[in-house]
């Protein structure tokens, strides 16, 4: 199709900035950075449920961005569909699993990824 044969009243409307940048910046989206160990994952999807495998991505992705320790609010569990009652739960058995620890700091409690005290099943064991 040459250049003549588009009406000029389309050309009118064609957005055409010539380099000045009009829109804003791309927003990046959080993400977790890997890699986490796939033992722990499974270790916390059958000993655990659902709902600790969601609160273990919420401290792996806490682990990733390096931030000090502190308790997850309610706000955070909700962002990922749990009542603070499940939450609570879940906590409660991802501690009884040895997948997290709980280190209590001025009256309040913040869970931390526990990786060293349950060590994953090693290559050619019988599980």
């Amino acid at each position: 199709m040459d250049t003549w044969d588009i009406s000029p009243d389309l050309i009118e409307h064609i957005p055409f900035n010539r380099g000045v940048r009009t829109l804003s910046p791309k927003r990046i989206d959080p993400f977790i950075l890997g890699p986490f160990p796939l033992w722990w994952l499974k270790t916390a999807a059958t000993e655990c449920g659902p709902s600790a495998v969601l609160l273990g991505l919420e401290l792996f992705y806490r682990q990733g961005l390096k931030v000090p320790p502190k308790p997850i609010r309610r706000s955070e569990a909700e962002s990922w569909g749990m009542t603070r009652n499940t939450r609570d739960a879940a906590l409660r058995k991802l501690m009884e699993a040895r997948l997290i620890r709980n280190v209590s700091t001025s009256k309040r409690f913040h869970p931390q990824l526990d990786l060293e005290t349950r060590k994953p099943p090693q290559k050619g064991a019988r599980v």
